[in-house]
C-alpha cells in the first residue's frame, strides 16, 4: 500500500519594515510610535510572490516588545495588533542602561495565520530624567491614558517605572491595581504579569495594603484568564504568561504567610493572608492555560520560589498510567504513590489526568501549631477542573519532609556492657503516632544487634512486642532503620486507646558481635510523628483516617489517606533519657568522664567555703543597718527624727572623714551635729545608715539640711560622695527627702566639702533621673538574684546566705533541665519565627518553654518561701511587766512598736522631778503577706532537694553522652549562662527601672518593717565628773553648738586640695602610663603575630629550589632563574629545576606517590595550592618606527612595554593570526585573558609595570602535564621578539607552620636584549585563629577594637572642645595620627579578611584551578605598613606621657628650636648634594649599575653619607675623575656639612640647658612621686596631705556665755579634734552665771 501526501511550505512574512517616528527622546517624556508597513505573506499559495503577494494582502499580526540594551532577559510584549500597514499607539519608555548609552531594543514579531514569524530589531536612545520618573503619574500623557483607557500606554509606564526607582514599588502596585478591571489582550496581561513580578520581588518592601492591592490584581486576572486566552489562543504564551503569573504569585503568597507570633496589626495579616489562600485556591485557569497544549507523558511544568520554600509541580498523563505511579518534586523527594484509580477516574470521565503536586511550609491561616513538618498538598484535575478524590478503596501515600535534620545522639553500647541490653525511653504525646530510628553504626561491616521493644515495660529476649536483628534484610537498603506504630502493641488495650494518655515505648539492643574487636558506637536518630490533613471547610488541621505508612523514617512520614487535600505531620523529639541499668556501672570509668561530675563537686564546695563569708556578712548586715541614735544626744531631747543617710555606688564614693550636719526648720536649728554612733559606722560605698538625732523640741516642717565633713580620712577615704538623706518625723511620721547627687571632696566637682540642700519638691522627687537611678540600684541589689549576694538590698529579710543558696538551686535545676533537651533541637534548616530582632524555631520554643516549667516554678517557689517568712520569733527573759519599770539614768528606750515610736523615759533626779514625758506615736500599718515562722524550714527543705536531685541527674546525663558531648556541652552551658547572668539579667532590670520610671514616675524608699528591728535603742550613759542633781549638771558634746554662718579658714583645706590634685595627677599618670603600655603591647603583639620568624627560612627553601644557582661538584652548576639569560636557558631551566620543585615524583624512599602526595612539592614540605601558571605580557608589534636612514634595514620595531604598548589581541597557535571561523579554546596560551577574568593586579618590574593580564598556559597538576605543556610551548615559540615579561605564578601552603607563600618568578626581556631574573615570594598568613592561641589572638583583636573606640571618642570630645587649635599641638598629631592609623589597621584587616576568604573558598570550590593570591598580597603588604606605623606612633607617643621628666622636656624643646637652623642648613645641603648627585650620574651613568639613573646615584650617595663606598666600581668608570668625585664628595658632605648639623644640634641644646625657661610640664611631679615611693615604702615619714594640728593656746581667752556665738568662728570646725572618752563629754556647774570657755586642741569649756 502507498500513501501519498502533499506537503506545502509556509513561508514567513517578508519583504516589510518597521520604524520608529523619532530616534531620541526623554524618558516617560517623549511619546513613541512604531509603524510597520508593506509586509507581504504568500498566504495560500506555495511560494511567495511579490506581485500577487501585494495585491491580495492576507492580515498579519504584529507583537510589539522592548528590552534594555545590554540585558539578557525576556523582552516585555507591550502591544499586539493584527491587520496589513499598522502602527502602536503613543507609548513611553523608561531610559536604557548608562553603560549602553541608554539605548531601548524595540523588537517586532510579525507572523502569518499559520504561525510563520519573522522579527524586526530598533533602536531608540532615551535619555534618563529623574525628575520625570518622580513626577510621573502627576503628568497630563499619563491622565490621558487614563482618561483614554489605553492600558498598554499605562501599564508600560509602569513596567518603566519599576525598572527605575525601587522606592515607588507600592504606588506602580496601587495603580496597576486600579486598572486591572481594563485588561483585555493577551499582551496586556503579559506585561501585567512582568509588572507583577517585578513588584513581588522584594514583598517585604510592601505594605499590607500594597499586598492587598495586589491580591485584588491577581483575583482580577484569574477571573478574566477564560474570556482573554480562548482556545484559540497560542499554547506557547499562554504557558508563559501562566508561569509568570504563578511564579510571582508564589512570591507573594509566601510573604503573605500568617505568622503566630505576630506583633502589630495582627488581624489585617491574617485576613490578607486567607484573602491570598483563597485566590491561590481558585488557581483552575492557571492549571488550565499551564498545560495548554500538553500532551500526556510530555516534561512536567515545575516552579521553584525565590527562597525555595514552596516547590510545585504539574503534570499531564494518562488515567490509566497513573494507577501504581509515583510523582515526586526532584530526584530525592517523592510526594505521593498513586494506587489503582483507573475506574474511580474513568467514572469522573477523565481520560487524561493533570496531577498537582506542590510542597511547602505551612500555608493554611489557623491557630493551630500541630503541623512541625513541611506541608504536601496533591490534586488531580481534568482539563482544568478539580476531581473529588475521596472514599478510595485503596489507600494514597503522602510523603511529608521534616522541616530540618534531626539530631543523632552518640552511644557506646560496649561500654560496661555485662550482658544487659542498652535501653532507651521515648515519651510519646499521642498513640496514633509512629515511631522511627536511625541506627548508624561505626563500623556498618562487621556490627550486628538484637532489639527489644514493648510498650510500658522494660523488654527483654523472652518478653517483648517486637524483636530482630540489625542490620535488617531490606531490599531497599534502609538496613538500619526501625519505625513502628504504638496503637499496633498487643499490650496497648482498647480502654487506652479511647483516652488521652502519654504513652511510653522502652527499645533494649545488645551487641551480637564480639565487642571487643569490632566497635560498637552507634549514632541513634530518634523521633515520633502523627499524620493530619487540612479540612477546607472547618479551616482546621485533623488527623482522623489517616494512617503512617510503613516507609516512614527520619527523613520522611508516609501518610496513606482516601482522599486528596494538604497534608502535614505532628513532630516530637523526645528528651534525653537515662538508662539505670548501665549508668550505675559507668562510674567505674569515672576518670575517663569526670568533667560535669568534678563540675559539680567543685560548685558545691564553693558554696559550702563562700557560705560562711556570706553568713558573717549577714550579721554585719544587722549592725549596719540597725538605727542607733547619734552619740551626742542628749538626756533632754525628748524630740526624735530618723536620719537616713544614702552614699552613692559611684567608685570611692565612702568616706572615712567625720561627717557633721545641721538641721534646719520652720521652728529653729539643730546645733553642730555629728553622725557618730557608738558602733562607729561611716558611710560607706553604697551604704545606708539610719541614725536617731533627737533634740529638745520640735523643729517644725524642716527646711534645708546643711552637712559636711572635715576631711580627715586618707587619701581616697576623705572624699564622699553623698546621695541623698531623708529624715523622718518618727512623731507625726512625715518624711523629709534631700537629694544631693554631689561629692564632697576637695579633688571633685568644685572642690567643696559642705553642702547646703533645701528639702525636695515632688517634682524632684518624680523626676526621672532621680527614678531611674534610685529604682536600678534597688532591682540590681534585690531583683537580680546573683548581685544580691553581694549587695543585699536593705531591711529586707532575705539574707545572704538564703539568696546564695537560691542561686545554687537555679544553677542546678536549670544544668538539668538544659541537659534534658540538650542536642534534641536541630540547629538549622527550620521554619525560623520571627519576633521583632529575635529569631527562634518552634522546636526551641517549645524546648525553653519545657525548660522554664522546669526551672521557674521551684526556684519562685523557694525565694517567695523565703521573703514572706516572718522574723524567728525573740526569746522574751523578762515578763511583759519589767518593761514598765523604770529606767535608770541616761536611759533612752526606742519601743519598735507597729510604727516604730519612741517612748522617751525621763532621767529621775533625785533633787528635782521632772514630770514624765510620753509622746505618742500614730497606729502602724499591718504587715500584709507574712507567713508563718516555719514555712522557712519548707524552704530549705526544698533547696536541698532542688541541689542534690539535679546534680545526680545531671551527672548521670553526663554519664549517658559520653566524654565528648559532655564537655560540649559544660562549655555550652557555662558560656550562656554567664552571658545570662552578666549581661541579660541586668539589661533586663535597667530597661524595667526605665519603664517604671517612665511610667508610676514615684519610687517607694525603704524602712525597717515593723517588728523586724525588735528591741531598744540605748543611749550609753557617760561617765559623770561630780554629783549633780539638775539638767543644767549633765554632760554636753564640745563640738554641739549653733551654726554660725561665717567663711571659715580654709588654709587647712587648701592644702589638703592642693596634695589631693597632686595625688590625683600621680594616678591620672601612673593609669595613662600602665593603661597605654598595656596598649602598646596589645599592638605589639597584633604586629609580631602577623610575623612569623620561621618566614625567612620558608622563603629561603623556595628561592634555593627555584632562583638561586646549584653549585655541583667542581666548577659546574645548574643554573636557577637568576642565571637565565635567553629563551633556550629559560626552557631548561622549566624542566630541569622547575618541575621538579613544583611537582613531587617520589618519596624519601624512591616509592611512587599516592595521589593525596601528588599536591607537594618537591621538597615534600609545601602542599601546591591549584596549578601554576605561566603568564606572558607581550609588546605590541610595529610599536616603533626606525629613524632613516637604519629604516630601511630595519622592517620591524618592537617598543617598551607600557600602558598604551601592550598585545590585547589573541592569535592562533604559533601567533598566527586567528583565524575567526575556527572555534578556538580561549583557555589556550595563545589567547589573551583580560585582568578581570585572571583576576590579577599590575607587577611593577625592573624595566616596566606589567598589567593583570596577559597570555596564560596553566600547567597542571602533576608534573606530566607541566612538562608536555613547556615542551609544546617551546616548539611552537611561544616566546619571541615580542615577549617582555614572563611571569610563573603559583600559590604554596606549609601545614607544619601554618604558611602560605604566593610565588611570582619574573623574567623580563627588555628591548636592550638583557634577561633579568629574580623571585617575589610573599609569604602569608591566612589562617590566624588556629591552635592553642587562637582564643588568646581574638581576645586581643577584641580588646585591640575597644581601644580604638575608646581613641576615637576622646579624639572626637577633644577636636570638638578646641577646635582647629586642637592640632597646632605636636602631640596632639601624633595622637590624631595614632588613631588614624588603628582605624586604618581595622579597616585594612577587614578587607584583608574578607578577600581571604572569597579567595580561599574560591579554591575550595575549584580544587583543579589556579587561584589567584596576589590581591591578598597587596593587602597583605598595606595592612603590614599600617601595622608598622601605628607600632611607630605609639612608641613615639610613648614619650609624651614621661613629659615631666627634664631630658625628655630638653630634647623635644631642642628639636623644636632647631627648626629654624636646619632648614636652612637644609638648603645649602641639598644644592650641594644635588650638584654631586648630578655629576656622578652623568659622568659614571653609563658605565656604573649604581649611578645608572638620577634616583639610584642619590642613593648611592646616601649610603656613602654612612661610609659605604664602592672605589673600584667608581674608579673602573673613570680613573681620573673618579678618585676626585670621592675627594670631594668626603670632604665638603661629610666632614664639612655633617659636622655644621651636629654643630648647630650642639648649640641649640647647650642654650636649652641654661634656659630656666625650659622645664618640664609639671616640673615637681617628678620629685612628688619620689617622695611619694619612699612614704608607701617606709623610707620618710608621711608629711604631706597630712593636716596640720593647731597649736595649743596657752593662754585663756575669757568670753562671756552671751557671746559664745559671735565666738563660734574662731573653731576650726573643718578640722576638730577628735574626742574620745572623757574628752568627749564636758561639764556645765549648776550655779555658774558667768560662763567662759577655753579653747584648745580638746575644747574644753571650763567654770571661770
Amino acid at each position: 500500500m502507498i500513501t501519498e501526501r502533499d506537503i506545502s511550505i509556509n513561508f514567513p512574512p517578508y519583504g516589510g519594515l518597521c520604524y520608529t517616528d523619532k530616534q531620541l527622546g526623554m524618558e516617560f517624556k517623549t511619546k513613541f510610535v512604531i509603524y510597520c508597513q508593506n509586509w507581504l505573506d504568500e498566504g495560500d499559495r506555495t511560494v511567495p510572490d511579490p506581485v500577487e503577494d501585494s495585491r491580495y494582502k492576507e492580515p498579519l499580526t504584529f507583537k510589539f516588545s522592548y528590552r534594555e540594551r545590554g540585558l539578557t532577559s525576556r523582552p516585555h510584549v507591550f502591544y499586539e495588533v493584527t491587520g496589513t500597514n499598522v502602527h502602536t499607539p503613543e507609548v513611553m519608555f523608561r531610559t536604557g542602561l548608562a553603560e549602553e548609552d541608554h539605548y531601548i531594543d524595540l523588537y517586532v514579531e510579525v507572523a502569518d495565520s499559520s504561525g510563520a514569524t519573522n522579527y524586526t530589531t530598533l533602536s531608540i536612545k532615551v535619555i534618563p530624567s529623574r525628575e520625570f520618573v518622580s513626577k510621573v503619574y502627576d503628568d497630563d500623557s499619563y491622565a490621558r491614558f487614563e482618561a483614554e483607557k489605553d492600558v498598554s500606554a499605562l501599564l508600560l509606564i509602569n513596567m518603566g517605572v519599576i525598572d527605575r526607582l525601587d522606592e515607588m514599588r507600592e504606588n506602580v502596585v496601587s495603580h496597576v491595581s486600579a486598572h486591572a478591571d481594563w485588561v483585555e489582550t493577551p499582551s496586556q496581561v503579559e506585561l501585567m504579569s512582568d509588572i507583577l513580578k517585578e513588584a513581588t520581588q522584594k514583598p517585604d518592601e510592601l505594605s499590607v495594603t500594597s499586598k492587598k492591592e495586589a491580591v485584588h490584581v491577581y483575583r482580577t486576572l484569574l477571573g478574566s484568564l477564560d474570556s482573554i486566552f480562548n482556545e484559540s489562543s497560542d499554547s506557547v504564551t499562554q504557558q508563559r504568561v501562566a508561569k509568570g503569573l504563578c511564579e510571582s504569585f508564589i512570591d507573594l503568597m509566601l510573604s503573605n504567610k500568617f505568622n503566630s507570633s505576630c506583633e502589630t496589626d495582627c488581624e489585617s495579616k491574617k485576613t490578607l493572608a486567607a484573602s491570598t489562600q483563597s485566590v491561590f485556591e481558585s488557581r483552575e485557569p492557571l492549571v488550565k492555560m499551564l498545560l495548554k497544549g500538553s500532551v500526556a507523558g510530555e516534561k512536567a511544568t515545575v516552579i521553584t520560589s525565590t527562597n525555595g520554600d514552596l516547590s510545585y509541580k504539574v503534570q499531564r498523563t494518562m488515567a490509566s498510567r497513573l494507577s501504581n505511579s509515583s510523582s515526586g518534586l526532584g530526584s530525592e523527594k517523592q510526594a505521593v504513590v498513586f494506587p489503582d484509580m483507573t475506574a474511580a477516574l474513568l467514572s469522573a470521565g477523565a481520560a487524561s489526568v493533570d496531577v498537582e503536586v506542590m510542597e511547602s511550609s505551612k500555608l493554611q491561616v489557623d491557630d493551630a501549631d500541630s503541623i512541625q513538618t513541611r506541608t504536601t498538598s496533591v490534586t488531580l484535575y481534568n482539563h482544568g477542573n478539580e476531581i473529588d478524590i475521596s472514599q478510595l478503596s485503596d489507600a494514597i501515600s503522602i510523603f511529608v519532609y521534616p522541616t530540618s535534620d534531626l539530631t543523632t545522639n552518640t552511644i557506646d553500647i560496649a561500654e560496661n556492657y555485662t550482658g544487659d541490653p542498652f535501653y532507651f525511653k521515648i515519651a510519646l504525646e499521642r498513640a496514633d503516632v509512629v515511631v522511627a530510628l536511625q541506627f548508624k553504626p561505626e563500623d556498618a561491616q562487621n556490627a550486628s544487634f538484637a532489639y527489644f521493644i514493648s510498650y510500658d515495660s522494660i523488654p527483654t529476649n523472652q518478653s517483648n512486642e517486637i524483636n530482630g536483628t540489625l542490620p535488617l534484610e531490606d531490599e531497599a537498603g534502609e538496613q538500619w532503620a526501625l519505625s513502628f506504630s504504638v496503637a499496633s502493641f498487643s499490650s496497648y488495650s482498647e480502654v487506652e486507646k479511647g483516652q488521652d494518655v502519654n504513652p511510653s515505648v522502652y527499645i533494649g539492643i545488645i551487641p551480637l558481635h564480639d565487642t571487643n574487636e569490632t566497635s560498637s558506637v552507634l549514632s541513634v536518630t530518634i523521633f515520633s510523628a502523627g499524620c493530619q490533613y487540612y479540612d477546607a471547610n472547618s479551616k482546621t488541621w485533623k488527623h482522623d483516617g489517616l494512617k503512617i505508612g510503613k516507609r516512614t523514617d527520619v527523613t520522611k512520614v508516609e501518610c496513606l489517606t482516601s482522599h486528596l487535600t494538604s497534608f502535614g505531620a505532628s513532630f516530637f523529639v523526645p528528651p534525653n533519657t537515662i538508662d539505670f541499668k548501665t549508668v550505675f556501672a559507668k562510674f567505674a570509668n569515672l576518670a575517663d568522664n569526670a568533667a560535669v561530675f568534678s563540675t559539680i563537686i567543685v560548685v558545691i564546695v564553693l558554696y559550702l567555703l563562700v557560705i560562711f563569708f556570706v553568713r558573717r556578712a549577714d550579721k554585719k548586715d544587722v549592725e549596719k543597718w540597725s538605727v542607733v541614735p547619734l552619740r551626742d544626744n542628749l538626756l533632754s531631747d525628748v524630740y526624735h527624727y530618723q536620719v537616713t543617710v544614702f552614699t552613692g555606688m559611684r567608685r570611692n564614693a565612702g568616706t572615712k572623714s567625720r561627717v557633721y550636719l545641721v538641721l534646719g526648720g520652720e521652728q529653729g536649728d539643730t546645733e553642730i551635729r555629728s553622725l557618730e554612733d557608738e558602733k562607729k559606722r561611716t558611710p560607706d560605698r553604697g551604704s545606708v545608715n539610719s541614725y536617731v538625732l533627737s533634740v529638745p523640741q520640735s523643729l517644725g516642717s524642716l527646711l534645708f539640711l546643711r552637712i559636711w565633713h572635715d576631711n580627715s580620712g586618707k587619701g581616697v577615704d576623705s572624699d564622699w560622695y553623698l546621695n541623698m538623706v531623708v529624715v523622718k518625723d518618727i512623731q507625726t511620721d512625715i518624711k523629709y527627702v534631700f537629694l544631693c547627687d554631689r561629692w564632697l571632696a576637695v579633688d571633685k566637682d568644685d572642690g567643696l566639702i559642705e553642702r547646703f540642700i533645701p528639702v525636695s519638691t515632688n517634682e524632684e522627687l518624680a523626676s526621672f533621673g532621680h527614678i531611674f537611678a534610685f529604682k536600678s540600684r534597688q532591682d540590681l541589689t534585690d531583683g537580680h538574684l546573683w548581685f544580691s549576694v553581694l549587695s543585699r538590698p536593705t531591711w529586707s529579710p532575705f539574707t545572704r546566705v538564703q539568696r546564695l543558696s537560691c542561686c545554687l538551686s537555679l544553677l542546678f535545676t536549670t544544668m538539668v533541665a538544659n541537659a534534658m533537651w540538650y542536642g534534641t533541637t536541630p540547629s538549622q534548616g527550620t521554619q525560623d519565627v520571627h519576633l521583632g530582632p529575635f529569631t527562634f524555631s518552634p522546636q526551641e520554643l517549645t524546648t525553653s518553654l519545657m525548660m522554664s516549667l522546669i526551672v521557674v516554678p521551684i526556684n519562685l517557689l523557694i525565694v517567695t518561701l523565703f521573703r514572706k517568712a516572718s522574723p524567728k520569733p525573740p526569746k522574751r527573759s523578762k515578763s511583759s511587766d519589767d518593761l514598765d519599770k523604770p529606767t535608770k539614768a541616761g536611759h533612752l528606750s526606742k519601743m519598735w512598736s507597729s510604727g516604730g515610736i519612741f517612748t522617751v523615759e525621763p532621767v529621775h533626779m533625785e533633787k528635782q522631778h521632772t514630770p514624765k514625758v510620753v509622746r505618742d506615736a500614730p497606729k502602724a500599718k499591718k504587715s500584709c503577706c507574712v507567713w508563718p515562722y516555719w514555712v522557712i524550714y519548707v524552704a530549705w527543705f526544698l533547696v536541698a532537694l532542688s541541689i542534690a536531685a539535679p546534680a545526680f541527674f545531671t551527672v548521670l546525663y553526663s554519664f549517658e553522652w559520653g566524654a565528648d558531648k559532655s564537655s560540649r556541652w559544660l562549655t555550652s552551658f557555662v558560656l550562656s549562662f554567664v552571658e545570662s547572668v552578666l549581661l541579660v539579667q541586668p539589661a533586663k532590670v535597667l530597661a524595667v527601672a526605665m519603664v517604671l520610671a517612665l511610667i508610676f514616675k514615684k519610687v517607694e524608699i525603704e524602712e525597717a518593717p515593723p517588728g523586724e528591728l525588735q528591741g531598744e535603742i540605748i543611749q550609753h550613759s557617760q561617765p559623770v565628773k561630780g554629783n549633780y542633781s539638775s539638767y543644767a549638771a549633765a554632760m554636753k558634746p564640745a563640738h554641739r553648738r549653733p551654726y554660725v554662718e561665717k567663711p571659715p579658714d580654709f588654709s587647712s583645706v587648701s592644702s589638703a586640695r592642693e596634695y589631693r590634685k597632686k595625688q590625683n595627677r600621680m594616678i591620672e599618670i601612673i593609669k595613662d602610663i600602665g593603661s597605654y603600655v598595656f596598649y602598646l603591647v596589645i599592638v605589639a603583639i597584633i604586629c609580631y603575630e602577623n610575623r612569623d620568624e620561621k618566614s625567612f627560612h620558608t622563603v629561603a627553601n623556595i628561592r634555593n629550589m627555584m632562583v638561586k644557582d646549584i653549585h655541583l661538584v667542581g666548577t659546574s652548576h645548574i643554573k636557577g632563574l637568576e642565571g637565565v639569560s635567553s629563551f633556550e636557558e629559560f626552557w631548561a631551566w622549566s624542566v630541569d629545576r622547575l618541575v621538579p620543585a613544583l611537582y613531587l615524583k617520589t618519596t624519601f624512599n624512591g616509592d611512587n606517590v599516592t595521589n593525596n602526595e601528588r599536591s607537594f612539592l618537591g621538597n615534600h614540605v609545601h602542599y601546591r595550592v591549584g596549578p601554576p601558571r605561566l603568564r606572558q605580557a607581550r609588546a605590541l608589534e610595529d610599536s616603533c618606527t626606525p629613524h632613516s636612514p637604519l629604516n630601511r634595514l630595519i622592517t620591524t620595531c618592537i617598543a617598551e612595554y607600557g600602558w598604551t604598548n601592550y598585545d590585547d589581541r589573541s592569535y592562533n597557535v604559533s601567533w598566527t593570526p586567528l583565524n575567526t571561523s575556527i572555534v578556538n579554546n580561549l583557555g589556550e596560551p595563545w589567547h589573551y585573558q583580560g585582568v578581570s577574568k585572571l583576576n590579577g593586579i599590575p607587577l611593577a618590574g625592573y624595566f616596566a609595570t606589567y598589567g593583570g593580564g596577559g597570555y596564560v598556559a596553566v600547567l597542571g597538576n602533576d608534573d606530566k602535564t607541566a612538562t608536555n605543556m613547556l615542551m609544546d610551548l617551546k616548539e611552537n615559540r611561544w616566546l619571541d621578539r615580542q615577549t617582555r615579561a614572563v611571569i610563573l605564578e603559583a600559590n604554596v601552603y606549609n601545614p607544619y607552620v601554618n604558611l602560605f607563600c604566593a610565588i611570582s618568578l619574573v623574567l623580563e626581556f627588555p628591548p636592550t636584549g638583557s634577561v633579568i631574573g629574580y623571585a617575589h615570594v610573599s609569604p602569608l598568613r591566612l589562617y590566624r585563629y588556629v591552635g592553642p592561641s587562637a582564643l588568646f589572638m581574638v581576645v586581643t583583636d577584641l580588646i585591640f577594637v575597644a581601644f580604638t573606640m575608646y581613641f576615637i571618642v576622646r579624639l572626637v570630645q577633644q577636636m570638638k572642645l578646641r577646635g582647629r587649635k586642637y592640632l597646632q599641638d605636636f602631640w596632639n598629631v601624633i595622637e590624631f595620627l595614632n588613631v588614624t592609623a588603628a582605624i586604618l589597621c581595622c579597616a585594612f584587616y577587614g578587607m584583608h579578611f574578607v578577600i581571604t576568604s572569597l579567595t580561599l573558598s574560591d579554591f575550595q570550590g575549584h580544587p583543579g584551578e589556579f587561584v589567584n593570591f596576589q590581591r591578598i598580597v597587596l593587602w597583605d603588604d598595606v595592612f603590614t605598613c599600617m601595622q608598622g606605623f601605628l607600632l611607630f606612633v605609639a612608641m613615639l607617643k610613648l614619650l609624651r606621657l614621661i613629659r615631666f621628666n627634664t631630658k625628655i622636656t630638653q630634647l623635644s624643646t631642642t628639636l623644636k628650636r632647631s627648626i629654624g637652623p636646619i632648614v636652612n642648613f637644609l638648603i645649602i645641603f641639598s644644592l650641594v648634594f644635588v650638584a654631586f648627585t648630578q655629576f656622578a650620574y652623568l659622568v659614571f651613568g653609563p658605565l656604573s649599575s649604581e649611578y645608572y639613573s638620577f634616583v639610584t646615584s642619590m642613593e648611592t650617595l646616601f649610603s656613602m653619607l654612612l661610609m659605604k663606598v664602592n672605589v673600584e666600581e667608581v674608579i673602573m668608570a673613570n680613573s681620573i675623575l673618579g678618585p676626585l668625585f670621592l675627594f670631594t664628595f668626603v670632604l665638603v658632605v661629610v666632614f664639612i656639612l655633617i659636622n655644621m648639623l651636629l654643630s648647630i644640634l650642639n648649640e641649640v641644646f647647650t642654650g636649652v640647658r641654661l634656659d630656666a625657661r625650659c622645664c618640664p610640664d609639671d616640673p615637681q611631679m617628678a620629685e612628688f612621686m619620689y617622695s611619694e615611693l619612699k612614704r608607701i615604702i617606709g623610707l620618710s615619714p608621711a608629711s604631706h596631705g597630712v593636716k596640720k594640728k593647731a597649736k595649743v593656746v596657752a593662754e585663756t581667752k575669757k568670753v562671756p556665755v552671751e557671746r559664745w556665738l559671735a565666738a563660734e568662728n574662731d573653731l576650726d570646725r573643718f578640722s576638730p579634734e577628735p574626742l574620745e572618752g572623757d574628752d568627749y563629754w564636758m561639764s556645765l556647774p549648776p550655779n555658774s552665771t558667768d560662763l567662759y570657755y577655753q579653747k584648745s586642741t580638746k575644747a574644753h569649756l571650763y567654770d571661770i
